[in-house]
């Protein structure tokens, strides 16, 4: 790609971007943005994470300050509105995607530019770049908040969840399960708090901040790499595929402009959630968090499935679920197909501890949300 290309096609991104930032903000969208990432990079309290995390040394401390500084001073940004945090965890998964790639000969010569923006779409997509033969992946900028938030709510619901040197234990009891939800009224509210900011109003990052004690921690983080991995795998699946091609465009008129998007398919979705598992799967390590570490995917798509059914809900007042769309196949047929291709690929160690923790994420959402909605209609009920 020449330098003049790139220039076009940063500018380019800029431009949705700055459309983004306008429709989140308003007019005062610059300066507005400017405080929100302030104040977003303020609330990341790295101290009050430590205090969280006992085991951690003085010397560990001190590495991990030392490095959180060390990568927002080296980062480069690509334009004026993309965010250090959310690019720069962006950039470490592409490029640790690429790398695994790379080592099983799923590397792709295309290249297209990846960024960041306000789209209020979960879903990544690919944009042409005008007057280029290039493209541009965008991805919502409050993903990897989403993200994270999910993965401490699945671990939080774990109930007797303990690591020891050999071993991890955890009850999947569902009366167990249930009385735990039902009875832990803080974890009731970071529900409510996540279908209200990051589902309802499409805005991750107005949800409370909190840190999880030990062991928690390692869970969530397992689930959150996890969830990352595959999100980004996807996209570079389509990549990949050969997804991204002039044959793939539809015109839309998107805020009043006419637009290039790259217009996928059933097939095209389900040949990049496949590639996207395979890159998953391949970039964990020996001492990943087993079985854990192979949810992601499940996570995003049932996620995805109640984010459906609340705006339902919360909009019309009756729930809803997806049964997709031209371009996107129903979540749960997609949530199907990654559980029959874990099934077949994980060696026979993993596989029965697979099938309870699965089994367990989609319980502990379920149930998650039925409570939620039965305190929707109490308060609807006596208002």
């Amino acid at each position: 790609m020449s330098q003049e290309t790139i220039k076009r096609s940063l500018e380019y991104l800029e431009s949705i971007q700055r459309e983004c930032l306008q429709i989140r903000f308003g007019d005062t969208y610059e300066s507005d943005s400017h405080k929100f990432e302030q104040e977003k990079e303020t609330n990341f309290d790295i101290e009050g994470y430590f205090a969280s995390q006992p085991s951690i040394t003085e010397y560990e401390k001190n590495e991990m300050r030392k490095g959180y500084a060390k990568s927002k001073e080296s980062l480069q940004l690509q334009t004026k509105f993309e965010s250090i945090q959310s690019y720069g965890i962006l950039k470490t998964l592409f490029d640790t995607i690429e790398a695994t790639a790379k080592n099983i000969s799923l590397e792709t010569k295309n290249k297209p530019i990846i960024g960041t923006a306000f789209s209020k779409e979960y879903n990544a997509f690919a944009e042409k770049v005008p007057n280029t033969d290039e493209y541009l992946v965008v991805f919502e900028r409050e993903l990897f908040t989403l993200s994270n938030l999910l993965a401490k709510l699945i671990a939080l619901c774990l109930p007797d969840f303990k690591i020891t040197k050999d071993r991890v234990s955890f009850s999947f009891e569902v009366n167990r399960i249930r009385n735990h939800i039902q009875t832990n009224e803080v974890l009731q509210n970071r529900f409510a708090d996540l279908v209200y900011n990051a589902i309802y109003l499409g805005q991750p990052n107005k949800t409370q901040q909190y840190f999880l004690d030990e062991p928690f921690g390692k869970l969530q983080y397992e689930l959150l790499f996890s969830f990352e991995l595959f999100v980004v795998g996807h996209e570079y699946g389509h990549i990949y595929c050969g997804h991204l091609n002039d044959s793939n465009l539809i015109k839309q008129l998107h805020n009043g402009k006419s637009i290039q998007r790259i217009s996928p398919n059933w097939k095209m979705e389900y040949e990049a959630d496949r590639i996207g598992l395979i890159l998953l799967l391949s970039s964990l390590k020996n001492n990943s968090l087993f079985p854990f570490c192979f949810l992601g995917p499940e996570l995003f798509f049932t996620f995805i499935d109640i984010d459906e059914r609340a705006n339902n809900l919360l909009a019309n007042g009756m729930e809803k679920r997806s049964y997709g769309s031209d371009t996107h196949p129903p979540v749960i047929k997609r949530r199907d197909r990654i559980r029959y291709q874990l099934k077949r690929s994980l060696p026979a160690e993993h596989l029965e501890s697979y099938e309870f923790v699965s089994i367990f994420l989609e319980n502990v959402v379920e149930l998650l949300w039925e409570n939620f909605k039965m305190k929707q209609l109490i308060q609807s009920t006596s208002s």
